[in-house]
């Protein structure tokens, strides 16, 4: 008797655990700018930015749209048209690993994304003449190499912008013939320049 109320009752939780979903996994979407929408998929935690024109700017992390969703965001796609990413629009993101920014990206503002120290890659495109301080606290950043500098970039052009000296202690740095930037502070400390 004992052994079959225990064989009902873990065939009762058998059935519960397939009933229930193992995530509640959803969808989300809204919008970023008079033209621009986002969606995330928060099982996969990629993110997509698309539609024509400029990104909000936020004046901190909790009024971005899709704050309560930060700890989700693992990848960022935006998609041609956006011309902007707007300040802290991905402040504190803990888990951001990658951001694409395609051609027409021409400014990525203040903050952007201050404090993602997940954050191994983003690709920097030719388009891009304007970025204020965006990349404090992204420690994990992997950088492309030439002469004395650290550069990011893309596929095409490694060296779009050239980020830091390899070190502080440099006596001189070639900068690639195909960078645009110079990042700020990208000297800082180098006395012996």
């Amino acid at each position: 008797m004992i052994a079959m109320k225990q064989l009902k009752f873990l065939l009762f939780l058998a059935l519960c655990a397939i009933a229930v979903p193992k995530t509640l996994a959803e969808t989300v979407s809204g919008t970023c700018g008079t033209n621009l929408s986002w969606t995330l998929d928060t099982e996969t935690g990629e993110m997509i930015i698309e539609g024509s024109g400029t990104m909000v700017s936020y004046s901190s992390s909790p009024k971005t749209p899709w704050y309560s969703y930060m700890s989700s965001i693992n990848k960022v796609i935006v998609k041609p048209g956006v011309t902007s990413i707007g300040s802290y629009a991905f402040y504190n993101c803990s888990s951001l690993v990658s951001v694409t920014l395609p051609e027409g990206v021409t400014s990525v503002e203040a903050g952007a994304f201050f404090e993602c120290p997940s954050l191994e890659s983003i690709s920097i495109p030719d388009s891009l003449d304007t970025i204020v301080s965006v990349f404090s606290g992204c420690d994990s950043l992997q950088y492309n190499e030439f002469d004395n500098g650290y550069y990011l970039g893309n596929e095409t052009n490694p060296y779009v912008m050239l980020m830091k000296a390899k070190s502080t202690s440099i006596t001189d740095c070639t900068i690639n013939e195909n960078t645009k930037i110079i990042y700020v502070g990208a000297f800082s400390g180098c006395r012996s320049l």
